[in-house]
C-alpha cells in the first residue's frame, strides 16, 4: 500500500531541500541531481510497504498520486518536474540558479502536502516543455486506471487511461481485437509499449490490425521461451511454468542436436573441416550431457557419430546455396518488443546491407505433411514446419525489426534430417508476430501475478487435465500434479512463498529498484554519458586488433581518456559488449547485435574479454567507434530457484519436514581422533559436526579458520570412511578455489575433482573441464567414479542437476552458506544424506535486488518454521530454529580468531557477536596498542581512528573525506617495506562516485590499493582498512547499513564486515553528527574515543599535509 510520509520523514527531506537551496556555490547541475534524488526518495518512502514492482520512476510516481489522491494540479506539476529533472541531469544542462527556484518551491509544497497542507497556487510553473509529437507512432504509456466502451452489440472495449511516459500528456488507449484480454493484467503503474496505434483524437488512440502492444517491455523474455508455448493443438503460457518446475535429463536427441549445431557453425567457418574432428570437439564441449546420456544407456558414441554424419551430409549440400556473409549465433536485445535471443545463422548481403536472411537449424524430424497455421485474427497459411518453429522465426523477425529498422529478407528453417527438402520458408507475417507478442504478454502477466503472490497459474497447473496437455508434457505434468497434491498446507505455503520471491527477484533484476538503480534495463534506458557518470559501465573503449586473439574469441580493448577510472568489473565477471552507436536511437532500442562475454583479465589500461560466441563477424570490430561493457545480470535468472522449489516438492515427505524444521536433526556421538593442529574448541565442534546425521550449522566469524582448518579437518575425517563421497561447494569460484587450496594435500592422488566451466578455476590440474578436452569419455567416467571429494560452485550444481545421476555424494559441505538464499540450496539439500553448512549470519547475506517489502511474509504456519523473511539463507533460518528449539547438538560457533589485533577485534566481538574473541597468535595480544611505526604521523599510529568531516551539498561523494582517505593511504604506503600494497591497504566506501574521487586523488597508487564497496571486500583482509562513509544527509544513512536482529541483538552487518577486514588498524572517516544517528556507529565512535583517537577534518588535514594532493583538478573536483 502507498502511504503518506511521516512528519519526521517529510521534515527531514524539507531540511535537505533547504540546505540545497542555500548551497549557491554548488553547480546548478549538481543541485538538480540532489533535487532529483530527494524527489525519488519521497516516492520510495511512500511505497516502502508496497509489494508491486515498478518499471520506472514515472510508473511509481503515477501509482502514488493515484493511491494517495494527490490533488490533480499538484500531481501534474510533479510529473512535469520529474521529467524536467531527468532530462536536465541526463543531458547535463546548467541552468541559471534563479531558474531552479520553482523546482525548490514545488518539492517543498509536495513535502508539506504530506504534513497536511492544502497548498498554494501551483499553476504555470516555468519548466521547459517536454511534449512529444501530436501523434507518436510508438510510445510508452504508464497506466492509471481502466474503463470500458459498451457497444450496441453488448460487447465491451477495454480502455486504459494513463500518461505518455516521455511527456506526461494524458492518453486513453482502446484495446481492440487480440489485445482485449490484456486489460485484466493492467494495474496502476503498469507500463505498456504501443506501436502503430490509430489516433482518434489528440489524447485517444485505438488498436488496429497493425498495432502491437507490449506489456512491461523492459521485462525481456527469450524468443525460444515464448515460441515453445505454441504446440499447435494446445497453445498455453503454462508450459513455461511447467518447464521451470521440472528437470530434464539429456537425451540422445538433445546431444545429437547440440553436436549438429556446433558442427554447422564449424562448416560455415571452414567447409573443409574434417567431420570426425568437428564432432569430437562438439562432444567435448557438452561432455557432461554426453556422460549422463551414456550412463543412462540413451546413446553410444559410435551411434552419435553415425547419426550426426547423416545431418552433416545434408548440411554440406545446403551450405553452398546460402548467399551472403554468415554470422553464427548473433545475439540481439529488443526492449522495443520485450524480447531477446540468439539466431542460429544470420546471412547479410554486402551489396544490399538492408537484406538479412535468418537460418534456424533444427535437427529433429520435420513434419511429414504440410501444416495449416491460423492466427488469432484469422490469417491462415500452409507451411512445412512445426508451430513452435514458425513462431520462433516470428520472434527472430521482431529482433531484426528492432535492430535493423526497415530491413528486408527471408527466414528459413533448416531441417538437417530432411534430405529432400531441408530448407523451408517461414513467412514474415505481421499477424503471427502479433500472436507471438500476445503470448509473450501472457507469460509476463503470469510472472507478475506470481511475483505479487497471485497463484492462479500454479492452481491451474495443478488441476489441468493431462489429456489436454501436449503429449511431450504429459508425464511431467502428472509427476508435478502428484507431487503438488502430496504437500500439506504448510509445505504448499512454503513453496508459494519462495516461488513468488523468485519471480519478484527476477522482475526487479530486470527493471531495477530505488536502491539499485535501473536493473538490467539501464543497459538501454540510460545514455552512455549517464552510465559513465554513475560508474555502472566501462565506456569509451577502443578495440585493439593487434593484442586480440580473434580465433579464440579473446578480444582486447584499450581504455581511452574518457574511460571511467573506476568500474564494477572483476576477472571472471559476465558482461554485455556493444557499440556506443547502438544506443543512439532512443531508450527502447539497441541497434545491431550485442556480445555476451566474460572478463578474462584486467590491466591498468586495458581489458581482455572472452566472447561466448567464438564465430563472430569480425567486420563489426573494424570500425573506429567506441565500445561499452555492461554487467550481464541476466546470468542469475529465476530458473534455478523455481526448479529448486519443484525439486523440494518431489522430495520424500520426511526430507521436506526435516528441511522445514518440523523434525529435529539426528545426532550419533562418535569417537573422533584429534588432529594435532586443532584447539580444544575446534576439536569439540569437529566432534559435534561429525556426529550429526542430518545437518550441522557451524558459525565461523572472521579469521576463525572455518575453511582452512575446520573444513579440511571434516574432509580428512570423512575420507577415513570408504562409503563417504564428499561434495564441497560455495557460491563463487573464488570461494571454491579457496576450498581447493585448503585441500591441497589431496591433489596428487585423484581423490579431488574440481567441476566447473573451462576457465572457472585457477587450479587447472584439478579441473574436470580441462580433462574433458583430451581424455576419452570412458576415462572421464572413471575419474568421476574414483573421486571422493567433488568441488563445485552452487550455481554450477543448480545448472547441472543431471550431474547427480553420475555422482552420489553422501555429505555436502557448504562454505559461506549464509551468502546463499534458501532456494539456492534446496535442490542440493534433497539429494544428500547430510549437510554441513559453514557461515556467519553476522556478515553480509546474499545480495537481493528487490525491496524489503517483497522479502517479508506473515502467516502462522510459516512463522512456526522461521520463514518470516525470504531473503535469509537456509543456514540462518535453521540456525534460528535450532536455537529456538534448543537443538544444541546441531550448531556451534568458533570464537578464536587469527586475523585481528585484539584491540581491533574487541568492538565487533562484543557489539555483533556478544563475545570477546580469543586470539590464536601471540602477536595479536603482545603487539602494543599503537602501531610500532614511529615515522608515521601521530594520528596514524593509533590502531583505531575516527576523523569527523563536514557535510557537503553532494550526493554519493564527499571531497573532504576523499582527500583525507587518500592522504592516509599515501602516508601508510610511504612507510611500507617488503609488503604488497594490495595486501596491506584497503579503502572501503559505499558509493562508486566516492571510489572514483579517491582513485583520482591517489593517481597511480590506486592501481595498487584496493578501493571498493564493503560487499566486494567480504572474504578478504588487509593490514589497514580505511572507511570513507561519504554520507551527507540522514537519508543516506540507511544506504550504508545492513541491519538484522540476532539472538536479541540488532547488528549492522556492513559495519561488522568493514571492521573485521583489518588486521592492524581501522580508520573511519565521516560526519559524526549523521553517523551517530545510528546506534552502532555511535557505539563505535564512543569505543574509539576510549581506545583510539578522534579528530576533525581540519586537524587531520594539517597533520597529513605532506601527503595531500595539490592538484587543482582534485581540489575542486566536480561530478
Amino acid at each position: 500500500m502507498a502511504r503518506r510520509l511521516t512528519e519526521a520523514e517529510s521534515a527531514s527531506l524539507l531540511n535537505e531541500v533547504g540546505q540545497i537551496e542555500q548551497a549557491l556555490a554548488t553547480s546548478s547541475l549538481e543541485r538538480c541531481r540532489l533535487l532529483d534524488e530527494i524527489l525519488r526518495a519521497s516516492y520510495t518512502l511512500a511505497t516502502d510497504d508496497e509489494l508491486q514492482t515498478f518499471a520506472s520512476v514515472a510508473s511509481r510516481q503515477v501509482y502514488v498520486h493515484q493511491a494517495l489522491g494527490v490533488p490533480p494540479n499538484l500531481a501534474v506539476a510533479l510529473e512535469k518536474l520529474r521529467t524536467w529533472l531527468y532530462r536536465t541531469v541526463r543531458q547535463r544542462i546548467e541552468y541559471p540558479h534563479a531558474q531552479l527556484q520553482p523546482a525548490f518551491a514545488l518539492i517543498g509544497q509536495w513535502l508539506k502536502w504530506h504534513q497536511g497542507a492544502t497548498g498554494a497556487d501551483l499553476d504555470a510553473l516555468p519548466l521547459p516543455d517536454e511534449s512529444t509529437p501530436d501523434e507518436p507512432t510508438a510510445l510508452r504509456i504508464v497506466a492509471r486506471e481502466r474503463s470500458a466502451i459498451h457497444l450496441d452489440s453488448g460487447a465491451e472495449i477495454p480502455v486504459i487511461h494513463g500518461t505518455i511516459e516521455a511527456s506526461n500528456l494524458p492518453v486513453a488507449l482502446q484495446l481492440h481485437r487480440r489485445w482485449r484480454q490484456l486489460a485484466a493484467a493492467i494495474r496502476q503503474g503498469t507500463v505498456l509499449g504501443v506501436i502503430a496505434p490509430r489516433w482518434l483524437s489528440p489524447d485517444t488512440a485505438a488498436c488496429t490490425d497493425t498495432t502491437l502492444v507490449i506489456l512491461e517491455p523492459d521485462v525481456l523474455l527469450d524468443v525460444t521461451t515464448v515460441a515453445e508455448c505454441f504446440t499447435g493443438s494446445t497453445n498455453t503460457h503454462l508450459r513455461v511454468l511447467l518447464q521451470m518446475l521440472s528437470m530434464d535429463t539429456p537425451s540422445a536427441a538433445t546431444v545429437v542436436g547440440s553436436v549438429v549445431n556446433a558442427c554447422f557453425d564449424e562448416l560455415l567457418a571452414d567447409p573443409e573441416v574434417e567431420p570426425s574432428r568437428a564432432i569430437e570437439r562438439a562432444l567435448r564441449a557438452r561432455y557432461l550431457d554426453v556422460l549422463v546420456a551414456v550412463q543412462h544407456g540413451l546413446l553410444s558414441l559410435e551411434q552419435v557419430e553415425q547419426d550426426v554424419g547423416i545431418h552433416l551430409d545434408v548440411l554440406r549440400r545446403v551450405i553452398p546455396h546460402l548467399r551472403g556473409q554468415a554470422t553464427t549465433e548473433p545475439m540481439f536485445i529488443a526492449p522495443r518488443y520485450g524480447v531477446q535471443g540468439r539466431i542460429d545463422v544470420l546471412l547479410e548481403d554486402r551489396e544490399r546491407p538492408a537484406y538479412k536472411t535468418i537460418i534456424e537449424l533444427k535437427s529433429g524430424a520435420p513434419p511429414t505433411q504440410l501444416q495449416r497455421m491460423v492466427s488469432q485474427s484469422g490469417t491462415h497459411i500452409t507451411v512445412g514446419m512445426r508451430p513452435n518453429h514458425l513462431m520462433q522465426i516470428a520472434g527472430y523477425n521482431l529482433l531484426l525489426d528492432a535492430a535493423f529498422p526497415g530491413c528486408q529478407g527471408t527466414s528459413q528453417i533448416l531441417y538437417s534430417r530432411s534430405a529432400e527438402e531441408p530448407l523451408r520458408n517461414a513467412p514474415n507475417l505481421h499477424d503471427f508476430k502479433a500472436d507471438f507478442l500476445a503470448m509473450r504478454n501472457k507469460i509476463v502477466a503470469m510472472y507478475h501475478d506470481l511475483a505479487h503472490r497471485r497463484f492462479r497459474a500454479l492452481d491451474q497447473l495443478a488441476t489441468l487435465d493431462a489429456a489436454e496437455a501436449p503429449p511431450v508434457d504429459r508425464q511431467k505434468l502428472q509427476q508435478w500434479q502428484q507431487a503438488f497434491g502430496s504437500l500439506d498446507e504448510q509445505e504448499r505455503l512454503y513453496l508459494y512463498a519462495f516461488i513468488a520471491f523468485a519471480f519478484h527477484e527476477w522482475i526487479t533484476t530486470m527493471v531495477g529498484s530505488p536502491l539499485r538503480n535501473g536493473g538490467y534495463s539501464s543497459l538501454w534506458r540510460s545514455a552512455i554519458e549517464e552510465k559513465s557518470e554513475e560508474l555502472r559501465s566501462l565506456t569509451f573503449l577502443r578495440f585493439d586488433p593487434d593484442a586480440s586473439n580473434c580465433e579464440r574469441g579473446f578480444l582486447t580493448f584499450r581504455f581511452t581518456e574518457r574511460t571511467p577510472p573506476v568500474h564494477p568489473f572483476r576477472t571472471g565477471d559476465i558482461a554485455v559488449l556493444y557499440q556506443h552507436d547502438a544506443l543512439l536511437r532512443g531508450g527502447d532500442t539497441i541497434a545491431g547485435q550485442v556480445f555476451k562475454c566474460t572478463v578474462r583479465s584486467l590491466g591498468r589500461d586495458h581489458i581482455v574479454l572472452s566472447l561466448r560466441n567464438k564465430l563472430f563477424d569480425r567486420r563489426l570490430f573494424a570500425s573506429e567507434g567506441f565500445w561499452a561493457l555492461d554487467p550481464d545480470v541476466l546470468s542469475i535468472g529465476i530458473e534455478s530457484m523455481v526448479r529448486a522449489c519443484g525439486q523440494f516438492a518431489l522430495a520424500p515427505r520426511e526430507r521436506r519436514q526435516l528441511l522445514l524444521g518440523n523434525i529435529a536433526p539426528r545426532s550419533q556421538p562418535l569417537a573422533v581422533p584429534r588432529p594435532a593442529r586443532l584447539t580444544d574448541l575446534q576439536y569439540e565442534l569437529l566432534s559435534r559436526c561429525l556426529a550429526a546425521q542430518d545437518y550441522f550449522l557451524l558459525e565461523g566469524p572472521p579469521g576463525t579458520g572455518k575453511t582452512s582448518t575446520m573444513l579440511r579437518s571434516i574432509v580428512d575425517h570423512l575420507l577415513s570412511d570408504p562409503r563417504e563421497v564428499i561434495l564441497c561447494t560455495a557460491l563463487t569460484n573464488r570461494a571454491v578455489d579457496e576450498i581447493c587450496s585448503a585441500l591441497e594435500h589431496l591433489w596428487n592422488d585423484g581423490l579431488l575433482l574440481r567441476l566447473g566451466s573451462l576457465h572457472a578455476t585457477e587450479h587447472d590440474a584439478l579441473s574436470f573441464a580441462q580433462a574433458a578436452q583430451t581424455q576419452d569419455f570412458a576415462e572421464l567416467a572413471l575419474q568421476l567414479q574414483r573421486a571422493r571429494v567433488i568441488v563445485a560452485t552452487v550455481p554450477y550444481l543448480n545448472a547441472n542437476l543431471h550431474l547427480f545421476s553420475l555422482i552420489a555424494p553422501t555429505t555436502a559441505i557448504v562454505d559461506e552458506a549464509s551468502q546463499l538464499l534458501e532456494p539456492h540450496l534446496l535442490a542440493l539439500a534433497v539429494r544428500v544424506e547430510r549437510m554441513v553448512m559453514i557461515g556467519d549470519v553476522c556478515q553480509l547475506p546474499a545480495v537481493v535486488q528487490q525491496d524489503e517489502r517483497g522479502c517479508r511474509v506473515q502467516h502462522p504456519l510459516l512463522e512456526a518454521i522461521g520463514v518470516e523473511r525470504l531473503d535469509r539463507s537456509l543456514f540462518e533460518r535453521l540456525l534460528r530454529l535450532a536455537k529456538r528449539n534448543r537443538w544444541t547438538h546441531a550448531y556451534g560457533r568458533l570464537t578464536e580468531q587469527a586475523r585481528m589485533h585484539h584491540l581491533v577485534a574487541r568492538f565487533p566481538g562484543t557489539q555483533f557477536y556478544g563475545t570477546t574473541f580469543r586470539s590464536m597468535h601471540r602477536w595479536q595480544d603482545e603487539e602494543p596498542d599503537k602501531l610500532p611505526i614511529e615515522a608515521l604521523p601521530l594520528l596514524l599510529r593509533h590502531r583505531l581512528v575516527f576523523v569527523d568531516t563536514p557535510r557537503e551539498p553532494a550526493s554519493g561523494y564527499n571531497c573532504a573525506e576523499a582527500q583525507i582517505a587518500a592522504a592516509c593511504a599515501r602516508a601508510l604506503a610511504h612507510r611500507m617495506t617488503n609488503r604488497s600494497l594490495s595486501e596491506a591497504i584497503g579503502i572501503i566506501t559505499p558509493f562508486r562516485k566516492q571510489i572514483r574521487t579517491i582513485a583520482e586523488l591517489l593517481g597511480d597508487l590506486s592501481q595498487e590499493v584496493t578501493i571498493d564497496t564493503v560487499e566486494r571486500f567480504q572474504g578478504s583482509e588487509r593490514d589497514h582498512i580505511i572507511v570513507s562513509c561519504a554520507i551527507n544527509s540522514r537519508q543516506h544513512l540507511r544506504l550504508i547499513e545492513s541491519l538484522t536482529e540476532l539472538d536479541g541483538r540488532t547488528i549492522d552487518r556492513k559495519l561488522n564486515v568493514a571492521l573485521t577486514r583489518a588486521r592492524h588498524q581501522v580508520i573511519i572517516i565521516g560526519n559524526r553528527q549523521l553517523l551517530e544517528l545510528s546506534p552502532h556507529y555511535a557505539a563505535l565512535i564512543g569505543f574509539i574515543e576510549q581506545h583510539g583517537i578522534i579528530t576533525n577534518a581540519a586537524a587531520a588535514t594539517q597533520e597529513l599535509t605532506p601527503f595531500l594532493t595539490t592538484d587543482e583538478h582534485h581540489a575542486h573536483h566536480r561530478h
